[in-house]
């Protein structure tokens, strides 16, 4: 009877109704993709369409802000270049530094010499090549005339070291000597300094044969070439 075969036909009725759903779906979801592959492919990425002007600043993300501190860059060289100018200075930098010396004139004028006159000076630190020189005469009065004649004089140069031992009777050897005349010109380089003074004393000794008091005039200076 037809009646019997109504549940063959619900059955057909639904398997063409669950095909028909499942096939406007495929199509669907089809369009679907073809659509954002087609919007998709003509849109490009936000990041490549945005331009950095030169006044942005752009920011690290990272550790890197943690390590560097958020500093930029011009902070960072600027801290360096106090760190290094604010540095201990070395030996050779003082020298350098230290303002230029100045010539002195440390003897200019006339002296009695009976035994012996000294007149010390010092060399200041950092001289690189320290210079003496100047000139003198010598000159003793007749005890007949009463007039002056020319008389030898013998002029040193001494150490500290040297002039202690010359005080006190002990011979030794001179940094400098000029062997006895009545006058002579004087130019003598010393050695240089580094981070001490050196002191030396100008030594004038009587050579009269008669020891007679000698006047000296003497004109003395030191220089730093």
């Amino acid at each position: 009877m037809w009646w019997r075969r109504i549940p063959q036909l619900l059955v057909s009725l639904a398997l063409v109704a669950g095909s028909s759903y499942f096939f406007s779906g495929t199509v669907a979801g089809w369009k679907s993709t073809r659509q954002w592959v087609k919007v998709s492919g003509s849109v490009k990425p936000q990041v490549e369409n945005d331009e950095i002007t030169g006044d942005e600043k752009t920011k690290t993300l990272g550790v890197l802000p943690t390590l560097l501190g958020n500093q930029s860059d011009d902070e960072k060289d600027e801290e360096t270049e106090v760190a290094s100018a604010s540095g201990p200075p070395l030996g050779v930098d003082r020298i350098s530094s230290s303002n230029p010396l100045t010539p002195h004139r440390f003897l200019h004028r006339r002296i009695s010499v009976k035994v012996y006159e000294g007149f010390g000076f010092e060399v200041p630190a950092h001289a690189t090549r320290p210079r003496i020189h100047g000139e003198f005469n010598s000159f003793v009065v007749d005890g007949g005339s009463g007039e002056l004649r020319q008389e030898n004089v013998e002029v040193l140069l001494l150490s500290e070291a040297e002039y202690r031992d010359f005080v006190h009777g002990r011979a030794g050897a001179a940094s400098f000597g000029r062997p006895p005349s009545a006058g002579a010109v004087i130019d003598w380089t010393l050695d240089a300094t580094l981070f001490q003074p050196l002191k030396y004393y100008l030594v004038f000794r009587n050579s009269s044969p008669e020891r007679q008091t000698e006047l000296v005039d003497a004109d003395f200076s030191l220089s730093f070439d």
